[in-house]
């Protein structure tokens, strides 16, 4: 009889669990820039169809998220979701924008000077295979050189799609595919090209510091889901991140929120 009436006691607690909005996560990822399948009109529809509480921005996190509508007129080339945010904040002040990247990810950039090492290694790679004479060894790195280009094709080609072909799975998985192979295989060429061995470190770095960026962000993500319980949170981001950010939140997803794609509102 006791059990029964601590159950009957829990019962009202257990059903308002159930019927209380939960939270919803919604990793979307975007372009930068417009394309034809995929402009700033279409962002914005698709902020107005989710209606959300809280957007999460692409920002440093300890950056002044209450300064975002200043601070976009000052930005000389601004991105589509940097332009397409605004709008939509602006026309709706009760929701709340955060940042969520990593700190001080632009200090990262320029003291490695990632871009222009990027670009050094590259070059020298494609300098280094048109000079190299034929033999197997050679002649299978080519090889492999090859589909990573075409595999990297294949990857940029999803900045010209619809923003359902973006947030797919089956663009995460080339996304995650592209990123893997590329480091690997990176890493054999520094190991077989004295002339690249200097880029060995920046290699590693790479790779080191976009499992750092990203963990970081789904954890900043996370904090948010707990602060903002029962909220529709919208996350912005890279398209790039997303296969990423989804395979993080899925390993903490527990009762506090759900995942969700943007498409499952239309």
């Amino acid at each position: 009889m006791k059990n029964w009436g601590l159950a009957i006691l829990l019962l009202p607690i257990l059903l308002l669990a159930n019927t209380y909005p939960k939270t919803e996560v919604i990793i979307f990822g975007t372009v930068h820039e417009a394309t034809d399948n995929f402009d700033g009109e279409d962002m914005l529809k698709i902020l107005y169809q989710l209606k959300p509480d809280v957007i999460l921005f692409e920002h440093p996190i300890s950056w002044n998220a209450d300064e975002f509508s200043e601070l976009v007129p000052k930005i000389e080339n601004p991105t589509l979701e940097t332009i397409m945010v605004k709008k939509y904040i602006d026309g709706n002040p009760s929701v709340l924008l955060r940042y969520y990247d990593i700190e001080n990810r632009n200090k990262y950039y320029i003291e490695t000077r990632y871009f222009e090492q990027q670009k050094e290694f590259n070059t020298k790679l494609e300098d280094l295979f048109n000079k190299s004479e034929s033999n197997d060894s050679i002649s299978h790195l080519k090889e492999q050189h090859s589909m990573l280009l075409n595999f990297d094709k294949l990857n940029k080609s999803l900045l010209k799609e619809y923003p359902r072909v973006i947030n797919s799975e089956a663009a995460d998985s080339i996304c995650a595919v592209n990123v893997r192979h590329l480091i690997a295989s990176y890493l054999k060429f520094t190991e077989t090209f004295p002339e690249l061995k200097q880029f060995k470190g920046f290699i590693i770095s790479q790779k080191e510091y976009w499992d750092k960026r990203n963990q970081a962000m789904a954890k900043n993500i996370i904090k948010y889901a707990e602060e903002f319980q029962g909220k529709r949170i919208i996350v912005t981001t890279g398209f790039e991140h997303r296969y990423y950010l989804r395979n993080e939140l899925k390993k903490s997803q527990k009762q506090t929120f759900e995942l969700k794609e943007y498409w499952e509102h239309e």
